[in-house]
């Protein structure tokens, strides 16, 4: 960059050289840097126009709605978005999406992902559901990925050190003082943003030799949208954290005595978050405080405590899902993440019910009508009808394995028949071996296990097997049992198959047909609890 600095380490970018063009003066870049880490979003990005650097404080973000990533895109206009190579998934979607319609910039080397570093992880090659955020076949050329460890806060630190010391000629420590007054060292985040984006101006330079100069840094505040200093949020106590008394809880932390915690009446946990978002950036658009306003006016009335109570008792079953469906999108979610979902799905269904039967100034609110034309779709519906025919929850929960109702699958429903009637078949197949073993051994039994079939298991007697019995092939020992493969086990491993494998691979295909039904409307169910969180709060 225009400001001397020592030479920093070389950086292996895999680039076609050929897709490097002249720049085109009439169309000034901006490049915006985003890091998304412990649910904080932290930015910085580049200006040609007047050759500043803006800065956008860490703020309060969330998977995978992103909302303050979308306003920052929305406002700055930015020709180029860096993000880290292993940055959320649905970021890399949005970011892709967002960027589809922006003309692309030719000077700007769009692929600056490398590949071949070893310390960056490796795609996952296991079989399951495939991954839905996908951005491989949706990429934007306005769209960088550098890798992880260039979003480095101590580089960023020297880097506008050295920047001070040229124009100021002032000691570290002064230095380091002064750029603590521009930026609070307490945002990681948008330190390490800075890092990303100064190394990637060093590669836009390196490849197109134009010059980048940086004049001044100056803070972004985003329009309708209020952001408050930590330190300032601290003095005015809105936010404490005080560690939790229980020892069972060590080491986590709970809402101190503060604005925030004396206000808090949320039933769940969407709704607390919701409720600390808005703590965290109040709105300034007077339209959307007064439409908050009059919501809580019209539930607040006399008349409709009834309906206030019959939302309550439902509403503290809603739970948030982005973690859920995250789970669900590699293929490990647990039972009790389906339940979770289950229940959800249930409480928004019955909400709505209450809703859509409530008086004309209810239904006008804007907030219910957002909700209403959720529902007005049947994706909920129709996917809670699906899940709760499908899943027997009782057995599942009870022996925390996904379990299928019956009916569901014909072929499952006469594998579990048959899998019931195998002690009966076992007993009378038996009998064909008994002659082989009459004189040999006193007891002996026919068997199912899973993965190795059907065998005789016959008890050891002076703690050795005998491996020459006539008609039968000796198999292994184990837990003081011997086991033999006779004619009768072979034909009832062609005839029946591993039983129990096969009904495990029937629940499995039918998980992931729900799985899949689940990610296709994932969109419809954040939305709805989107809401529902407005509602509790």
């Amino acid at each position: 960059m225009a400001a001397a600095a020592p030479e920093a380490e070389n950086l292996q970018y895999e680039m076609n050289p050929e897709d490097i063009q002249m720049f085109d003066l009439e169309k000034k870049r901006k490049i915006l840097a985003v890091l998304f880490f412990e649910n904080k979003i932290g930015a910085a990005f580049y200006s040609e126009d007047n050759e500043m650097l803006y800065v956008f404080v860490d703020s309060e973000e969330s998977s995978p709605h992103f909302e303050t990533f979308e306003m920052l895109v929305t406002q700055i206009e930015p020709t180029t978005i860096v993000l880290n190579v292993n940055c959320n998934d649905i970021l890399k979607q949005k970011a892709n999406n967002l960027m589809s319609d922006v003309e692309s910039m030719p000077s700007i080397p769009g692929d600056v992902e490398i590949e071949s570093d070893s310390r960056e992880p490796q795609p996952s090659t296991s079989s399951g559901p495939k991954n839905r955020t996908s951005v491989s076949s949706n990429r934007s050329p306005n769209v960088s990925y550098i890798p992880e460890r260039y979003f480095n806060e101590q580089y960023a630190r020297k880097k506008l050190m050295d920047y001070v010391e040229n124009k100021d000629r002032r000691t570290e420590e002064s230095r380091f003082v002064f750029l603590s007054s521009l930026i609070n060292t307490t945002n990681s985040n948008l330190w390490r943003s800075i890092g990303g984006l100064i190394k990637f101006l060093e590669v836009v330079e390196e490849k197109t030799g134009d010059k980048i100069c940086v004049i001044g840094l100056q803070s972004f505040f985003p329009e309708n949208r209020m952001f408050v200093e930590n330190t300032t949020v601290e003095a005015l106590q809105i936010f404490k954290c005080d560690w939790h008394p229980s020892a069972y809880k060590s080491g986590s932390f709970k809402d101190g005595f503060c604005v925030f915690s004396k206000f808090n009446r949320c039933i769940t946990r969407v709704g607390k978050a919701y409720m600390r978002k808005i703590f965290q950036h109040p709105l300034t658009d007077l339209p959307t405080i007064n439409e908050r306003l009059n919501f809580l006016e019209i539930f607040g009335q006399p008349e409709r405590t009834t309906i206030c109570d019959d939302i309550k008792f439902h509403i503290k079953y809603v739970a948030p899902m982005h973690k859920v469906v995250k789970r669900m999108m590699i293929g490990h979610a647990p039972i009790k993440d389906w339940r979770m979902l289950h229940r959800t799905l249930r409480s928004a269904i019955e909400i709505f019910g209450f809703l859509r039967n409530c008086d004309e100034s209810i239904a006008k609110s804007t907030l219910v009508e957002r909700y209403l034309q959720v529902y007005r779709s049947d994706v909920i519906s129709n996917l809670f009808e699906t899940i709760d025919r499908t899943i027997d929850f009782r057995k599942s929960l009870k022996e925390d394995v996904f379990h299928v109702n019956p009916g569901v699958c014909e072929t499952l429903d006469k594998q579990t028949e048959l899998y019931i009637q195998l002690p009966n078949i076992l007993s009378a197949e038996f009998e064909n071996d008994i002659p082989l073993l009459r004189g040999v051994v006193e007891d002996a039994q026919m068997v199912y296990l899973p993965q190795i079939g059907f065998v005789i298991k016959v008890p050891l007697m002076g703690g050795e097997a005998n491996g020459n019995i006539q008609g039968l092939e000796f198999r292994a020992v184990a837990d003081g049992n011997a086991f033999y493969k006779s004619s009768t086990c072979v034909r009832l491993d062609n005839d029946i198959g591993d039983i129990e494998c096969l009904m495990q691979d029937e629940r499995v295909t039918i998980m992931y047909s729900l799985q899949d039904d689940v990610l296709r409307t994932a969109g419809y169910i954040y939305e709805a609890i989107d809401i529902l969180a407005e509602i509790d709060w």
